[in-house]
């Protein structure tokens, strides 16, 4: 496979440990060894547990490949806004934000990163897997819309304001490079247009906080999640104590099996679903990455 081929398998399947080292064998072949160096010294150390030896080793490892082949628009970037990076196995994601609380994604916000070159860049060489832009206020939508290409090409991972409209969700469904959304639970129990969330089919990452959704919401949302046939991630965050909270079911976890792409599954909580239903689930996909947050 060619170097621009890797990158693309890694951006459909972003955990995929062989991909990420095939990248790098590619990058030794053709004469970025530091760079191949850099992605392999991450891939080591997302095996170990964070502060353990090994981890630290592979994380000095990583800073020195990274000194040595990070890209030279790295130390020019001046985004005028807030701004985070997170590493993950040799790509990294970016997460804009600017203000406070529902007003992060600010229109002003929203018009500097569509004017950011170097965003476009790192996305075509292959340092950067995705955007992030948390708590739009309603408009979001329609000013991404107004971006231009490389940037209005790169995945975008969004998280609604709790008190969006119908049409300012239906706005980010029809955003072409929308990847994944992030829901509050009051949003997903009174927004009327979440019911129509199984009609955005690219969609590969999926956040749902499910706590204090009525049982009635809940059986509707399950019926547009199993609609979603690219879905790659799923994080249900459930009940926050035993007396109180939505309780999904063993049933509930296993329809999910249906989801043909889904390769992560994030049960935070969710004390309700058994450990015998899980199982069950693992035998029926073993290709599905179940974790459960307590």
């Amino acid at each position: 496979m060619t170097e621009p081929q890797l990158i693309a398998a890694i951006r459909e399947d972003y955990d995929n440990i062989a991909l990420r080292l095939a990248l790098a064998d590619w990058y030794e072949n053709y004469g970025q060894a530091d760079r191949a160096a850099f992605i392999r010294a991450c891939v080591t150390a997302k095996q170990y547990p964070f502060n353990s030896s090994e981890y630290e080793q592979a994380t000095l490892k990583r800073r020195d490949a990274w000194m040595r082949c990070k890209p030279k628009f790295w130390d020019e970037m001046k985004a005028g806004l807030l701004m985070s990076l997170f590493w993950d196995l040799g790509m990294y994601t970016v997460s804009f934000a600017d203000g406070i609380g529902t007003q992060s994604c600010t229109p002003g916000a929203i018009k500097k990163v569509g004017r950011q070159k170097w965003l476009g860049t790192a996305y075509e060489q292959g340092w950067l897997l995705r955007m992030d832009m948390r708590f739009d206020d309603g408009s979001f939508g329609k000013r991404v819309a107004k971006w231009k290409p490389p940037v209005s090409e790169i995945p975008l991972w969004v998280k609604p304001a709790p008190e969006i409209s119908d049409v300012g969700l239906e706005k980010i469904y029809n955003l072409e490079q929308l990847c994944g959304i992030s829901f509050f639970s009051n949003t997903l129990e009174k927004t009327s247009a979440v019911l129509k969330l199984g009609e955005v089919k690219r969609l590969r990452r999926l956040k749902m906080d499910i706590r204090f959704l009525s049982q009635e919401r809940w059986c509707a949302l399950m019926e547009q999640i199993l609609k979603l046939d690219n879905l790659y991630e799923l994080m249900l965050e459930a009940e926050w104590n035993e007396e109180f909270g939505l309780r999904p079911t063993d049933e509930d976890v296993l329809r999910l099996g249906a989801l043909k792409n889904l390769k992560k599954l994030d049960l935070v909580k969710a004390t309700a679903v058994t450990g015998a239903a899980l199982e069950q689930l693992k035998a029926l996909r073993p290709d599905l990455r179940i974790m459960r947050t307590t």
